[in-house]
């Protein structure tokens, strides 16, 4: 009797071929947890309840094989939503192939710090966050190899908003240490193309120019040693104001060859003791200065080409006069070499004419 009971017990545990309401073969019952071959909803083969965690080959509402919950951490291939093979949830941090978005394959979460192939966004691969710092090949905006983020100092093929290889900042095309607006040694310019170390505003070395393309040590204000010029082309070793080469500035004592004013070759200033040839208004060479007294070859600016001619008929002149005035020979030998000094302005040969031209007339 009691097998009888056990075989035909519709409300308590049983062992039974066919079913309280369809047919089917369980260990249990249809509202407890029980091993049967079928369902109390749909046919499937299930260790548990259609409602609490089993192990079942089947779906509560697709088909699927996992072990745990369709509503919690599980381990199945299916997916709750999309097709899918993950250890976790499908909104908590998990390993899986795909994705709660896109497709892809990452250790973390589709929100946080991970390490995955395709992007949160775009196709990449990386290490970090698609917001900060990263490596990665591919770009926000455009594609790139770089370490750092989109936005800070970084080291990549590729920029930010232009192509390029730099390490430092992107703001230009350059390749260069240090950034656009520091000391820096690039190729390129913060302005223009150049090749300089130091910065685009204070002293430097570099090819190219602000204004033309130049050489230089120095910037392009302040003395320097450059093959161009500051405002035309020129070598020179000093200051820059016209195209000359010298030593000092164009104001002060040097040695150059050109002038402050006119072309010329001195040692000394345009306004001081001097050995040039030229002038300092007309050419000539003298040792010495233009206002005083010197030793040279030509004629002061004061002085006419004609002057000694007219210097020389002044001295007969006078001379002639002497000699029909009725006056001592000391004392008219006196006032002839007064009268020679005074017209003559005592250059040496007409001392000496001077001198000896009165044994003459007296």
């Amino acid at each position: 009797m009691h097998l009888d009971r056990t075989l035909c017990s519709a409300s308590t545990d049983q062992l039974f071929l066919g079913s309280a309401s369809t047919d089917q073969l369980f260990l249990g019952s249809a509202s407890t947890d029980q091993l049967f071959l079928g369902s109390a909803s749909t046919d499937q083969l299930f260790l548990g309840s259609a409602t609490t965690d089993q192990l079942f080959l089947g779906s509560a509402s697709t088909g699927q094989l996992f072990l745990g919950s369709a509503s919690t951490d599980q381990l199945f291939l299916g997916s709750a939503s999309t097709g899918q093979l993950f250890l976790g949830s499908a909104t908590t941090d998990q390993l899986f192939l795909g994705s709660a978005s896109t497709g892809q394959l990452f250790l973390g979460s589709a929100s946080t710090d991970q390490l995955f192939l395709g992007s949160a966004s775009t196709g990449q691969l990386f290490l970090g966050s698609a917001s900060t710092g990263q490596l990665f090949m591919g770009s926000f905006s455009t594609y790139q190899l770089f370490l750092g983020s989109a936005s800070t100092d970084k080291l990549f093929l590729g920029s930010a908003s232009t192509g390029q290889l730099f390490l430092g900042s992107a703001s230009t095309g350059q390749l260069f240490l240090g950034s656009a607006s520091t000391d820096q040694l690039f190729l390129g310019s913060a302005s223009t193309g150049q090749l300089f170390l130091g910065s685009a505003s204070t002293g430097q070395l570099f090819m190219g120019s602000f204004s033309t393309y130049q050489l230089f040590l120095g910037s392009a204000s302040t003395d320097q040693l450059f093959l161009g010029s500051a405002s035309t082309g020129q070598l020179f070793l000093g200051s820059a104001s016209t195209g000359q080469l010298f030593l000092g500035s164009a104001s002060t004592d040097q040695l150059f060859l050109g002038s402050a004013s006119t072309g010329q070759l001195f040692l000394g200033s345009a306004s001081t003791g001097q050995l040039f040839l030229g002038s300092a208004s007309a050419e000539q060479l003298f040792l010495g200065s233009t206002s005083t007294g010197h030793l040279f070859l030509g004629l002061p600016s004061f002085v006419l080409p004609w002057g000694f001619q007219v210097r020389a008929c002044l001295v007969v002149f006078v001379g002639c006069f002497l000699k029909v005035c009725p006056i001592q020979p000391y004392f008219l030998h006196f006032i002839w070499i007064c009268s020679c000094c005074v017209i003559s302005q005592s250059p040496l040969f007409l001392m000496v004419f001077a001198a000896i031209f009165p044994g003459c007339v007296c």
